[in-house]
């Protein structure tokens, strides 16, 4: 059986809070959406595998090394018009790329992604597609755009830009010390491993 395995960051407290916060007020709309119910987290790297492959998955990820990520930073609201993944306008936080978080998302798309099953169905642009053939997941490069997910909308996004300007917005650097990786069934994440930095 095939699922999807993923190494997240998952933020501290303070910011853990704001983002279900964000969260619950759109869950409260009582509209269509996806990802709200989803954990805050950063995805690094996001793939598919045959489940046999499992403890080879955690065994790689737990033998990364050499990563540190002093600082990452908050640098705006973002909103995904039209996410090609949901067909709805995503809403999240965008974290700044550093040149420490580009090359960590390298290492773990190196150690993981001889485990990558590719599907012939999925179609990308160009830049993605490349990324996806390589690696198995679109967004690994300079293209990324690290973020903080609260949802995915059935909302306009000139809409959701006047809801979230009544928001505080955490504009705070954060230390990664650690990244977990988790196996994800539909909306289930099921926490596999993690390793401290």
């Amino acid at each position: 059986m095939n699922s999807r395995y993923a190494v997240f960051w998952e933020p501290n407290n303070t910011l853990n809070d704001r983002i279900n916060f964000y969260k619950e007020f759109f869950i409260k709309m009582n509209i269509n959406s996806k990802y709200l119910n989803h954990p805050p987290h950063l995805s690094i790297y996001v793939f598919e595998s045959n489940d046999r492959y499992k403890n080879k998955i955690k065994n790689s990820f737990s033998e990364i090394g050499d990563i540190s990520i002093n600082k990452i930073k908050i640098k705006n609201w973002k909103i995904f018009h039209n996410d090609p993944l949901t067909k709805l306008n995503t809403l999240c936080i965008e974290l700044e790329l550093t040149k420490e978080l580009a090359e960590t998302q390298i290492k773990i798309a190196e150690a993981l992604s001889p485990y990558k099953i590719i599907s012939n169905s999925m179609k990308f642009d160009k830049i993605m597609d490349i990324s996806y053939k390589k690696w198995g997941f679109p967004f690994v490069g300079s293209h990324w755009i690290p973020h903080l997910t609260i949802g995915s909308l059935s909302i306009i996004p000139e809409k959701i830009k006047k809801i979230i300007s009544n928001f505080e917005l955490v504009n705070e650097g954060f230390k990664i010390k650690e990244l977990s990786l988790y196996k994800i069934d539909g909306d289930n994440h099921i926490f596999l491993k993690k390793i401290i930095l």
